[in-house]
């Protein structure tokens, strides 16, 4: 009855929030939430993930799933009974048409269960959790319909494991060699990962592998600039065609702490077909929070100054064609009137998510956060999960 209340309450949050403005909508209670996109079903609905915060009490939280009609009304919510610091950290839609859950239990800071949850696309658990806390306390990252990885000890050193969703362990490999990652995508019989050569620099790589582990193809790209030391792929992206958008970063030694940029484009193979260098070539201290396909354009999401993630900066949004070409950006500030909580003199903490494509338009997930009056993070007023639509440039 009180999932079912919560789900009535927060609808209704929705649909005033829509009848009001199709600009945004927000995913959060009167707690501190946090929320992440995990996939969009094949009718249109939106499933995301977090916990939902007790009101006063920054330590107690559980884990939250949270579905959306294609119009923000909400179709389901499913809210885990396990009480402590609980979260669904990520999650993905699997080949059988369940939505596989990453769980974890952290109260106190200290790990109590890691296990893999999975769900009908109705928001119903289907079979037992399966733990992954008897191999490591390490949440699994870089999730996907097909594979997930983390870290586990072993008489060699710690390693890589790529987990398929029930838990069994494809193959791994020693962390060090792929400290270098930054993103993996599943790919046809594959994986691939995209990063650099290693985790002090060098140049870019992305490589796949086969799922027993063996490389198939490795590409390494030369610096942009004469005066790089080093370079990384920050975000890799699969694209619609079956190949690869990756952002590249280059650090320079002619000038302190300043950085070169770049969006590459490549086949389904690795071959470079395009590199746009100009549209980048402006700024020196910047971060790619996210990077998406939508009709027919790639978007880049920055963050013009990664140190400043004050209310005061806008995010910032470039949007390029199939070919490289800058359409033009998109400045989206966030309005003070939208922070729940918020007084005058207060200053909001604005971090960017995800970017999502939907029938709607293009749309953002930011993480809004207001510190008390002693300023200390775990005890703060509120924190709200808020999606806002992302106009195309003019």
């Amino acid at each position: 009855m009180m999932k079912r209340m919560t789900a009535v309450c927060l609808c209704l949050l929705m649909i005033c929030s829509c009848a009001l403005a199709q600009e945004s909508v927000n995913l959060g209670g009167e707690g501190c939430d946090q929320m992440k996109y995990i996939c969009t079903l094949p009718d249109g609905r939106l499933v995301f993930c977090g916990n939902r915060g007790t009101v006063g009490n920054f330590n107690d939280a559980r884990a939250r799933l949270l579905c959306l009609n294609p119009d923000w009304t909400v179709s389901w919510e499913y809210i885990d009974p396990a009480e402590g610091m609980a979260r669904y950290a990520f999650g993905a839609l699997l080949e059988d048409g369940s939505i596989g859950i990453i769980y974890y239990n952290a109260p106190s800071q200290n790990t109590t269960a890691l296990e893999i949850k999975k769900f009908t696309q109705e928001g119903r658990p289907v079979g037992e959790p399966i733990d992954l806390f008897q191999r490591s306390d390490d949440i699994p990252n870089m999730v996907n319909s097909q594979w997930f990885i983390q870290t586990m000890a072993s008489e060699n050193g710690p390693q890589k494991a790529f987990l398929d969703w029930n838990g069994d362990m494809l193959f791994s490999i020693p962390s060090q060699q792929v400290i270098w990652v930054f993103s993996a995508m599943p790919a046809d019989d594959g994986i691939v990962l995209a990063g650099s050569e290693s985790v002090s620099g060098g140049f870019v790589k992305i490589m796949k592998m086969d799922l027993q582990g063996q490389t198939l193809w490795e590409t390494v790209l030369p610096l942009m600039n004469a005066s790089s030391e080093g370079a990384r792929i920050q975000k890799c992206i699969r694209t619609s065609d079956g190949g690869y958008l990756a952002w590249v970063a280059e650090n320079r030694t002619d000038l302190y702490n300043r950085w070169c940029y770049g969006l590459v484009r490549l086949n389904e193979n690795g071959r470079v077909l395009w590199i746009n260098r100009e549209s980048f070539a402006d700024r020196t201290n910047m971060m790619c929070q996210s990077l998406i396909e939508y009709d027919g354009k790639f978007v880049f999401m920055e963050n013009p100054d990664f140190s400043d993630v004050s209310e005061n900066v806008p995010r910032v949004y470039t949007w390029f064609d199939a070919d490289g070409k800058e359409l033009g950006r998109t400045e989206l500030w966030i309005p003070r009137d939208d922070i729940r909580g918020i007084t005058e003199n207060e200053q909001a903490s604005i971090y960017a998510g995800d970017m999502l494509a939907t029938e709607n338009g293009l749309w953002s997930l930011y993480c809004v956060q207001i510190l008390n009056d002693k300023d200390i993070l775990k005890e703060m007023d509120s924190q709200d999960a808020i999606l806002y639509r992302v106009p195309e440039p003019d």
